[in-house]
């Protein structure tokens, strides 16, 4: 019994490192593009209702947008975050190091701009960002104030699409080594 697992074992081992050093590449340039998922709370200071937001009330935001995470740049495409009874934020308008501390994005919709203030481990950097804590904002026309809010990655699919071929491409070679064994026996 001890020699059949450390043969079927062995013969694991080279397929199983074969895949690891054929996906390495992809995965690798999969995780330098990172969508981040935007949520939080803001109060409604606007002085009316809007859309289900009343006045004075802390209503959830959401959305988001995405990073190149090798070069440290916001990425223009991507981005979508929306507050009830306002138009959605999804043009880039700058981003850069708060001079506050932090890093600072400005979105703009078609009516309005949106700026706010994330924690970043490198303060002059997005280099390497893996998410953080939204400090402060405020919308251009003071409809919004956000109280909180963080900053997520957002699972890649494409990540995941390679990681289940790697494991289908394994699974179909045993399958297919344990066939040409129980045939010769």
């Amino acid at each position: 019994m001890k020699i059949c697992v450390s043969t079927f074992l062995s013969r694991l081992a080279l397929p199983g490192l074969m895949s690891l050093i054929l996906l390495s590449p992809a995965l690798a340039r999969a995780n330098t593009i990172t969508t981040f998922l935007v949520s939080g709370t803001a109060e409604n200071i606007s002085g009316m209702t809007l859309d289900s937001c009343v006045y004075l009330a802390r209503c959830a935001f959401s959305g988001m947008f995405t990073v190149d995470t090798t070069t440290g740049t916001v990425e223009s495409s991507g981005l979508d975050i929306t507050f009830p009874g306002l138009p959605t934020f999804d043009t880039l308008d700058m981003s850069g190091p708060a001079i506050i501390g932090g890093w600072g994005l400005v979105v703009l919709s078609s009516s309005d701009g949106l700026g706010f203030i994330f924690t970043t481990p490198n303060p002059s950097s997005l280099v390497g960002f893996t998410g953080g804590l939204i400090n402060s904002g405020l919308d251009g026309r003071l409809d919004y104030s956000i109280i909180s809010g963080s900053i997520t990655p957002a699972p890649e699919p494409s990540s995941l699409v390679l990681l289940a071929g790697g494991i289908g491409l394994l699974v179909f070679r045993l399958k297919r080594r344990f066939r040409k064994k129980s045939a010769i026996h």
